[in-house]
């Protein structure tokens, strides 16, 4: 009895673990931004897209989530497990013969820049257009996804499963589950053999086969022995599920019965299980009827965050396929007594060219790089025990030992402690040092943080205030200012949270970090050159966002590795791709819609503003000074000098550099650089 008492208890504290995980990453889908992600199939924006909009309008006090009071309580309960390893995720996608209907769009689902289908993309790097059922949009979502991880995490597992076919390939050998891909990194050939199905030309019945007689529970089942025979050390696993179909086993109760057990069973043992579901042409997705207790979902939510369109797909895709990690768990210390734990969040993250690697070019294995220090005078190498460290000071080197440079850098244990509050008006946008963090309780540290949170988060809010705390993110670092800035949770018109409710953790420059500048004075404008610039600056409101452009540069890189890496090169460019073609850059606006909204404004401006020979193409250019003429050095006089006497005395070590070159070139030898190469020669001279 005591046994299963214990076994009951661990049962219950294992699926709060599991609900809090899947609350907490549900809220920082929006917070954390989503891996960068390149290539042409998922980074393209949509044909037609004008990304400017040049005369839009924008409104000035647009909502940004912060600076008002909060209309809700705010749910900020959650915890989150320890990391250390590699992200699984297996596509489990439904076969049967309704995913194979047409897959309308919604007017409201059009592309907005963030991932194109693949029949966007060139005839020749691509499958065939117009691909429109459900089962292609999800191998759609598949692919790009593959594209992705290939670019922003490389080393993460993804698998591809198909339950509803004819023909059977996993483990376990259960009936009509199709295991496309095994776990394993993203390669290109996975990337086109989900394009090959993509294609309209493929025949799936003829491949695969449909059949309708098929267990859900089995196919949970080969999932979860794919993610416990994987040899990889794995940290988090999920299960992307995508089906058209709200009633599956409608008439076979038992089967519906297993495929919910199964479900609970693998949130048990930490595998995730998100619901992609699609609604029928003029449906509604019924999450209550089956749904809702495999996925363990709010029937309200899920069935309003419906997917509807293929970017609406995506987005979902977009949030579940990657793991939200923080970047680190520290206190946030409100006064003595009274401390909370929190995690940080990385939002924004330069994407930057993968990094080459130096390889043998007999068998092309990657060659491994060792370092070693050596003495300069005696070229011995050294031990790790035998470097210090020095530090120039006045001329001199002042030298330190490991343990007191570590007693010198430690300020504070790490850690956030409250220095007070101040008006949001105070915290000017200028004043930027680095990149923030996105900051969230964390109920691992000290239970009922949140509580703690969520009330300091919404008086912030109601009072528009900043909480300015002194920073230290870990041991030997050096304490800086920051400013929490508050921040209230978002959602869309489909109940999908576009804003998590948190704090952004902004640092704050010290005095030393402020720069005086000095501006040139200039003279004042007059009233009528106001009114004109102020007319231009209206008409060229443009809707485009940062996080709407794409970085061309990078653009170009992940192209051509694309087509090197797929075999998709075209004539023209034979063996190689073609690194200087003008790829369409939408960072540059167009010159010509320019002229047509602001063109006579602009020409009216520069009228009133600059004189009439005034040239805008001619540059203007200073005269440079002359360069002082070099005096000559002085030759060195070394004739009164007894270097054989010095020699016998040992003084020869006090005579200058210059002093020893001059009598080396005198005896007709080569002088050296150094000091003590010089005092040598002068001994071997004499020797």
């Amino acid at each position: 009895l005591v046994f299963v008492c214990f076994l009951c208890v661990g049962a219950l504290r294992g699926l709060t673990v599991i609900h809090r995980q899947r609350r907490l990453k549900t809220t920082m889908a929006s917070a954390s931004a989503t891996p960068s992600m390149a290539g042409s199939a998922s980074l393209s924006m949509g044909a037609g897209t004008d990304p400017w909009a040049w005369g839009s309008s924008v409104a000035d006090d647009e909502d940004t989530g912060y600076g008002a009071a909060a209309e809700a309580d705010i749910d900020l309960s959650g915890g989150e497990p320890d990391f250390g390893g590699k992200d699984c995720v297996i596509f489990l996608i439904d076969c049967s013969a309704g995913m194979f209907d047409e897959f309308e769009e919604d007017s409201e689902s059009v592309d907005d820049g963030g991932s194109v289908p693949m029949d966007d993309s060139d005839d020749d790097a691509g499958p065939a257009k117009k691909a429109h059922t459900y089962f292609q949009r999800c191998i759609e979502a598949a692919h790009n996804t593959l594209l992705n991880k290939i670019i922003s995490s490389d080393k993460d597992l993804v698998a591809v499963v198909f339950y509803a076919t004819e023909k059977t390939k996993n483990l376990a050998d259960f009936k009509h589950v199709y295991v496309l891909q095994e776990l394993d990194i993203p390669s290109g050939r996975r990337i086109l053999e989900l394009e090959q199905l993509a294609d309209d030309s493929y025949d799936f019945r003829d491949k695969f086969g449909i059949n309708e007689d098929y267990s859900l529970n089995d196919a949970l089942w080969a999932c979860s022995q794919m993610f416990a025979n994987t040899a990889h050390k794995v940290a988090d696993k999920r299960i992307l599920l995508f089906t058209n179909n709200d009633r599956p086993h409608a008439a076979e109760p038992d089967l519906q019965r297993q495929a919910q057990t199964k479900a609970n069973d693998l949130r048990m043992i930490g595998v995730e299980i998100d619901l992609l579901h699609m609604a029928k042409t003029g449906q509604t997705f019924a999450m209550d009827a089956f749904w809702s207790e495999v996925v363990n979902a709010d029937t309200g939510a899920a069935e309003e965050g419906c997917a509807r369109g293929f970017e609406s797909l995506m987005q979902r895709v977009r949030a579940k396929a990657y793991t939200k990690r923080s970047l680190m768990t520290i206190p946030l210390k409100l006064c003595d007594g009274v401390e909370i734990g929190v995690k940080l969040y990385n939002t924004v993250s330069s994407t930057k060219k993968g990094a080459y690697t130096y390889q043998d070019s007999r068998d092309q294995k990657e060659v491994v790089t060792k370092t070693r220090h050596y003495c300069a005078e005696t070229l011995q190498p050294l031990m790790p025990t035998d470097i210090k460290s020095a530090v120039s000071f006045g001329g001199e080197k002042v030298i330190f030992e490991r343990d007191e440079i570590k007693s010198i850098k430690r300020f504070a244990d790490p850690g956030l402690l409250l220095m007070g509050f101040k008006p949001l008006a105070r915290l000017k946008p200028h004043i930027h040092v680095k990149g923030s963090y996105f900051m969230f309780p964390d109920e691992s540290i000290v239970s009922g943080g949140s509580k703690v949170f969520s009330a300091m988060l919404s008086q912030m809010l109601a009072k528009g205030k900043v909480a300015i705390c002194r920073f230290i993110p870990r041991e030997f670092a050096e304490p800086r200012f920051v400013a929490l800035l508050p921040q209230r949770e978002l959602l869309d018109e489909d109940r999908q949270q576009i804003q998590a409710a948190g704090m952004h953790l902004i640092p704050l420059p010290f005095a030393e970090d402020m720069r005086k500048l000095k501006y040139p004075s200039c003279p004042d404008p007059t009233e009528e050159q106001v009114e004109k610039m102020e007319k231009i600056i209206k008409r060229l409101k443009t809707s485009a966002y940062p996080d709407t452009l794409q970085n061309p540069s990078l653009q170009r890189f992940w192209k051509n590795l694309e087509e090197l890496a797929l075999d998709r090169l075209s004539d023209e460019t034979e063996d190689r791709p073609d690194t200087n073609r003008d790829d369409e850059d939408y960072t540059l606006p167009s010159m010509d819609e320019m002229i047509k909204v602001v063109g006579k404004h602009t020409k009216a401006f520069v009228d009133m503003s600059y004189p009439e020979d005034y040239d805008p193409d001619v540059a203007v250019t200073g005269k440079k000074k002359a360069a002082a003429p070099r005096k000559p050095k002085e030759a060195v006089d070394v004739s009164s000098i007894d270097f054989e006497a010095k020699c016998r005395d040992g003084t020869l070590k006090k005579l200058t550099v210059p002093v020893l070159k001059a009598f080396v070139k005198s005896v007709g030898l080569k002088p050296e650089t150094k000091k003590q190469a010089l005092l040598d020669q002068v001994e071997g001279h004499f020797a």
